[in-house]
């Protein structure tokens, strides 16, 4: 019966959300950002998340977007940031942030390399 009641604030905590937050690495989640774009963190954190914030606001913000909580590249460099778990309650999950440059963007479908250049086979 002791085994019972010593179980009882596992379960009701479990039930109510209140389980701890998984474990981070050491210094952090390395999350990589392209300058001007937003990266989401749900996923990586318990979500909804909240209560977020950046050492060098300079580097990159917290902004909150229709799929969640991320972070946006503001110029290229690195910075700390963090976000809380259960809408900013929670646990602090720490971020390295890490603004790169856009990638460039893929060609349509079906512009492959060398599609549409030079004459065709066939052509005379």
């Amino acid at each position: 019966m002791d085994d019972a009641r010593r179980c009882i604030p596992l379960l009701l905590a479990a039930a109510l959300g209140l389980a701890p937050a998984p474990a981070q690495p050491q210094g952090g989640i390395e999350l990589e950002v392209e300058l001007g774009q937003v990266t989401p963190v749900c996923g990586l954190m318990r979500c909804p998340a909240g209560a977020g914030a950046c050492d060098d606001p300079k580097v990159a913000i917290p902004e909150f977007t229709p799929r969640g909580m991320g972070f946006r590249g503001l110029t290229l460099g690195s910075t700390t940031c963090s976000a809380r778990t259960d809408s900013g309650g929670g646990a602090m999950v720490i971020f390295r942030v890490k603004v790169v440059p856009p990638r460039p963007a893929a060609p349509p479908s079906g512009q492959g390399a060398g599609a549409g250049t030079g004459p065709s086979r066939g052509s005379r």
